[in-house]
């Protein structure tokens, strides 16, 4: 099958096409966009693709990429993080190179993440509050749940266990909302978390 990448102004008008991938039997993409307009999809089978104004380019294994299938990204500071099965990068928008953070195939460990078990980065958000990086883990035994990943000084902390997460979110407080068990709230601050007593099951079929 063939698909269509395409934009349509929000206030209405017909749809342009950006960039036409073909041949490909499935499309599961996330998305993030940088200071400069350029728009990025992570996809489960060809990598990264950076929509720009001078086109459409394809970041895959054989480009640096440093696997085919993203299964999340965030932009922050000028870098895009992106969270992979058993690996967690950064891609430069100017340079077009990427920088592995973390690997569980790593044969020197310099984190916590560094070799071992295996597992997956299934959510990631920015916090430029914090110059951090949150995002979630699952499978495998190395601590399934949320960590955080600090931009200044290099650093990975495990924060709190949340082995079914599948999406952090910003409230108004600037505390950030996830399920474990039952709609939780954790403090960026102390890195504490807490169950929420009252909400509407609405929110958490959305998280």
């Amino acid at each position: 099958s063939d698909f269509s990448i395409t934009s349509m102004d929000v206030l209405g008008g017909q749809l342009k096409q950006i960039a036409k991938i073909e041949n490909q039997k499935s499309l599961s993409i996330t998305c993030s966009q940088d200071n400069s307009k350029n728009i990025f999809l992570g996809t489960e089978n060809m990598g990264l693709i950076m929509i720009g104004p001078d086109g459409c380019e394809i970041f895959d294994e054989s480009k640096g990429c440093p696997s085919n299938n993203i299964l999340s990204m965030t932009y922050f500071d000028d870098n895009l993080y992106l969270g992979f099965s058993g690996c967690l990068a950064k891609f430069d928008p100017k340079t077009k190179t990427f920088d592995i953070i973390s690997s569980y195939k790593a044969v020197q460990a310099n984190n916590s993440l560094d070799g071992g078990e295996f597992y997956r980065i299934i959510s990631m958000i920015s916090d430029p509050k914090y110059d951090s990086i949150w995002f979630t883990i699952s499978s495998g035994n190395r601590h399934p749940g949320i960590w955080k990943y600090n931009t200044n000084n290099d650093t990975l902390n495990f924060v709190c266990e949340s082995d079914s997460t599948k999406r952090l979110i910003f409230n108004n407080d600037d505390n950030i909302l996830f399920v474990y068990g039952s709609l939780r709230i954790l403090n960026p601050k102390s890195n504490d978390s807490t169950y929420l007593k009252s909400y509407s099951k609405d929110v958490e079929s959305c998280l």
